[in-house]
């Protein structure tokens, strides 16, 4: 892609809802690699929003099956005139419409999206004109089908590149979606895992590769396969490729012989294994369990068993700056953890490393 800024999911979603606030929101066209999230973040603010959406695949449509059967109408003067019946998702309110896939289709059929992404019309039949236009596609370079949109068609729409952030896709995506932290840990440990394409001529040999979609399907049915080591394997390879595939498994392994979460919990010392991976995968956890009632203790634990650990630092700043973003809106619990760092003297002393949490 030629566009030097891209913007993560976060960024897309709120440009998405400043548009929604227009009389008439400019159309938007999300260009990126497949299973990045695009299309999942249009059904979020269709949900969030409540803001009805239609999903149009213009690959699966003729230009008249937009717009409508026609019938015969007789005029006041007698004259027999062609009207045309609206399809059946043309909505008369404010709505979502995504052109999913938009460039899958040839350009006669592209050609539909003309009126729809500037006039707001389809042939005869009016769009609300407070209703958003949206587009997706892979890139040119993703070696998918993609039939490059004319310059006419492209002028129509804002254009932005979506970028993969872990962060983002954790914060925003993942833990709200209560997705298995077996899969959350190890992005958060590996983040370079979360997405990578094949390499160019190697995507037909290769057909699993990491995607934040795959690793969704991993995280929604670990539970399912859990209990047959050869098939678990089986299944996550099928998704995430051999090569993800066998850094998960490994992970995976150590990580289900950890100790008990629960008595983190209620205040008991428990040691984890010296293993980077194991201790974001036991914060991952820490960070939904997290409630005033037992805050003090998981931060008891953070600073006298993680603190004087390689990596240690790092993974307890993640812990507090994630925990801080998914709470940002809860003031009793932000304000419960200053007066356990206030009052308590065991944490006391790193309160100065929990300001700084805050400011980097």
């Amino acid at each position: 892609m030629l566009l030097r800024e891209s913007v993560n999911l976060k960024q897309v979603k709120e440009i998405i809802r400043r548009e929604l606030r227009q009389e008439r929101p400019y159309s938007i066209f999300l260009w990126g690699p497949p299973g990045v999230g695009k299309s999942e973040v249009v059904q979020q603010i269709h949900e969030e929003e409540k803001v009805p959406m239609v999903d149009i695949r213009l690959l699966n449509y003729d230009p008249t099956d937009l717009k409508g059967i026609p019938y015969f109408e007789t005029s006041a003067d007698g004259t027999k005139i062609t009207r045309w019946s609206p399809p059946s998702f043309l909505k008369k309110e404010k709505m979502i419409i995504f052109l999913d896939e938009i460039t899958t289709a040839p350009e006669v059929i592209q050609g539909i999206a003309y009126q729809i992404s500037l006039d707001k019309r389809i042939g005869e039949h009016e769009i609300n004109k407070s209703s958003l236009v949206i587009a997706a596609s892979n890139r040119p370079e993703d070696e998918t089908l993609v039939f490059i949109p004319p310059s006419a068609l492209s002028n129509r729409f804002m254009h932005f590149e979506v970028k993969v952030d872990p962060n983002v896709w954790l914060q925003e995506y993942a833990r709200k979606r209560g997705l298995s932290p077996y899969v959350t840990g190890f992005i958060a440990a590996y983040p370079d895992e979360l997405f990578r394409m094949p390499k160019q001529g190697t995507s037909l040999s290769s057909p699993a590769f990491p995607t934040p979609r795959a690793w969704t399907r991993v995280a929604e049915r670990i539970d399912v396969y859990h209990d047959d080591k050869e098939l678990l394997k089986k299944f996550v390879y099928g998704n995430v490729g051999d090569e993800s595939g066998a850094r998960f498994i490994s992970y995976y392994s150590v990580c289900s012989k950890i100790p008990d979460i629960d008595s983190i919990l209620k205040g008991e010392k428990v040691t984890i294994p010296y293993d980077f991976a194991v201790m974001y995968f036991v914060v991952d956890i820490l960070l939904r369990k997290a409630v005033s009632n037992n805050i003090k203790h998981i931060m008891r634990f953070l600073y006298g068993e993680l603190y004087t650990r390689e990596h240690g630092k790092e993974i307890i700043m993640y812990f507090f700056k994630s925990l801080i973003s998914w709470k940002k809106d809860d003031r009793d619990f932000i304000k419960t953890i200053e007066v356990c760092f206030n009052l308590d003297p065991e944490l006391r002393k790193y309160r100065d490393d929990y300001k700084k949490y805050l400011i980097e």
